[in-house]
């Protein structure tokens, strides 16, 4: 089994909702790390899903600040992102593993 680092999503926030990131066939993705900043002088809010499930739903990130999230999370099929403003930077990275 392979391992390779990989930078799942690193783009501004979408204002609907859209899949950034779709798995390769034979692949099992792994999210080790989301950063999400805000370069605003006003809050927003971001949802990113796994598989079609939320894991931050509707979180809000504080004028000029910044979200983070160390996280171990298996996913098959995709990444999806929202972003309540285009002022949101979207940083997700983990590893894919090949069989």
């Amino acid at each position: 089994m392979a391992t390779t680092p990989k930078a799942f999503v690193r783009s501004v926030a979408p204002t609907s909702a859209t899949t950034m990131y779709s798995a390769p066939d034979g692949v099992t993705p792994i999210v080790t790390s989301i950063a999400v900043s805000n370069s605003a002088t006003t809050p927003g809010s971001i949802t990113i899903t796994l598989d079609d499930v939320a894991l931050i739903s509707g979180a809000v990130v504080p004028p000029q600040g910044v979200l983070t999230l160390d996280v171990k999370q298996v996913f098959s099929y995709d990444i999806s992102v929202l972003g309540g403003a285009t002022s949101l930077g979207v940083h997700i990275c983990g590893v894919e593993v090949s069989s």
